[in-house]
């Protein structure tokens, strides 16, 4: 019998990063994906996915992140990948503007945007998580997040790992967990922590004290689809996997909650999961 629901964040409970990301590769003349491919590429070792694990802190993520966006491997990697799934596409592309956009990126504007949309949350499934909880649901999350600079007032009082959800809500993921500093010259001066508005990161924490426990990638150290993340969640919550549903955006990482025995639905839109996990749950009242 199903006992816990469980969220992901981003592109669930709150605006995918990808629309940040489509925005600005626009902008700059990139052709739509470039980044999304170059992050899938890049495997466990790269440096989106050592900043989600808590390997990197935020300088120096961005300065690894950027030089390798603008690395010429990127734009042949995916000269190569789209002329595989849509040739024709592929040949449409001036593929010298792809080159010269590519060498113009600049990472800390791109995560900004992305911050900023990850911190909207959609009020449907915020309503619905309430509903759930009222009913006797149990609420947990699972989430790949990144770790933020603590502003200074941070500093002063960080709170605990388990049961404080502040920090959570104020980089709309988690606090720092720095590993490594940025060497990079000019390193942070005269550049600002990206931070969604102070409207949008209310509605955050009122989002994450929903959330009985939170198993975050930049804590644990380990992220989605790593099979021993949803152990972790699985552990804090004393909970069998048998006893959850788990709702995520991407498939990959409901393939991988269904591989260790959690019920699993894949979030193409609000209504259609919600729709889904009524259906899950066997319940008649709306969500």
């Amino acid at each position: 019998m199903i006992s816990a629901v469980i969220f992901d964040l981003g592109g669930v409970c709150v605006q995918s990063p990808v629309h940040a990301i489509a925005k600005y590769e626009e902008e700059i003349g990139l052709p739509r994906t470039f980044t999304g491919v170059a992050i899938g590429f890049a495997g466990e070792h790269g440096p989106f996915q050592r900043f989600e694990r808590g390997e990197l802190e935020y300088w120096a993520f961005i300065d690894v992140f950027q030089a390798f966006l603008r690395d010429p491997a990127r734009v042949a990697q995916y000269r190569a990948w789209i002329t595989r799934q849509n040739p024709a596409r592929a040949a449409q592309l001036d593929w010298t503007a792809v080159s010269t956009a590519a060498g113009q990126i600049d990472a800390h504007v791109l995560f900004t945007a992305m911050v900023k949309t990850s911190a909207k949350v959609d009020m449907e499934m915020l309503r619905a998580i309430e509903v759930l909880k009222a009913a006797g649901y149990r609420i947990g999350c699972i989430t790949n997040d990144f770790a933020l600079p603590a502003d200074e007032e941070d500093d002063e009082d960080e709170g605990d790992d388990e049961g404080d959800h502040e920090d959570d809500a104020k980089d709309a993921v988690s606090t720092p967990n720095q590993k490594e500093e940025s060497t990079a010259d000019g390193g942070a001066r005269g550049r600002q922590v990206p931070r969604g508005s102070a409207e949008d990161l209310a509605q955050v924490r009122v989002l994450m004290a929903q959330f009985e426990v939170v198993v975050a990638s930049s804590r644990v150290g380990l992220r989605k689809p790593d099979r021993r993340i949803y152990a972790a969640l699985c552990d804090r919550m004393n909970v069998r996997p048998d006893e959850c549903v788990f709702l995520d955006d991407l498939a990959v990482n409901v393939r991988a909650a269904r591989k260790v025995g959690m019920r699993a639905i894949q979030v193409k839109s609000t209504r259609q999961a919600l729709d889904e996990l009524k259906t899950v749950l066997e319940i008649k009242s709306n969500l």
